[in-house]
């Protein structure tokens, strides 16, 4: 049901991991910085919305507050660590590559940090982060299709890989398929939290069409499985 009243404003955070693809974290962060009060008050004919827009705040998380790197693009500044993030609503986490071992206080932001917030968005590898903290174990997930392919037993941890697809939740974790659909969930969880009308507008102003969870695509490159 399409929101009717300004949500409670979220506090979110991007677990920023070392060599995580950078679209994974940018997209999902322009999206719902598109629906931001700071945001719309600054383009004009946005006075409809302002009522309905949240007031967001951003917490950008790594193990130090030193400069780190994506796989591509400018050094990013986290804001906080792990140790130090305050409480959160929602997590968002990028893919990182997936053959590093994680780090053991990744591993515990994270179980700490599921259990706390209401949502979590992992994209594309960023469920991969998950499973190998543990929490993925006995939930239905997807990740990236070609490294399920690839290395699916060595990755599963638990958890009950869904191959095909574009995006999908299991309970407060949504989870997805490569990059790009990281912003298609972001699409479906932002429809089922905030004003319908200011959401999708801020669609037609991104010129973005939102993909269906079960958008078959890339299907193909899962295989037969």
């Amino acid at each position: 049901m399409a929101a009717t009243q300004p949500a409670p404003p979220p506090t979110n955070g991007v677990l920023l991991l070392d060599n995580h693809e950078l679209l994974d974290s940018t997209g999902p962060i322009d999206l719902l910085t598109n629906i931001s009060r700071h945001f719309l008050s600054q383009l004009p004919y946005t006075e409809a919305f302002l009522p309905l827009a949240p007031r967001l705040t951003w917490h950008y998380i790594s193990h130090s507050l030193s400069p780190m790197s994506a796989t591509g693009g400018p050094q990013l500044l986290p804001t906080t660590t792990h140790a130090t993030c305050p409480p959160l609503d929602v997590l968002i986490v990028p893919g990182p590559d997936v053959l590093p071992p994680l780090r053991e206080d990744v591993k515990e932001f994270i179980i700490a940090r599921v259990e706390e917030v209401q949502t979590v968005l992992a994209i594309c590898s960023g469920s991969i982060a998950l499973a190998k903290a543990g929490v993925l174990a006995g939930k239905k997930a997807m990740s990236n299709k070609i490294l399920l392919k690839a290395m699916g037993k060595d990755l599963a941890f638990g958890a009950q890989w869904v191959y095909k697809g574009r995006w999908m939740r299991d309970g407060k974790i949504w989870t997805c398929g490569g990059v790009t659909a990281g912003m298609d969930m972001t699409a479906a969880w932002m429809l089922e939290n905030f004003d319908n009308a200011l959401v999708k507008w801020s669609f037609e102003v991104a010129e973005f069409e939102p993909k269906e969870a079960g958008w078959s695509g890339f299907d193909y490159l899962a295989g037969e499985v």
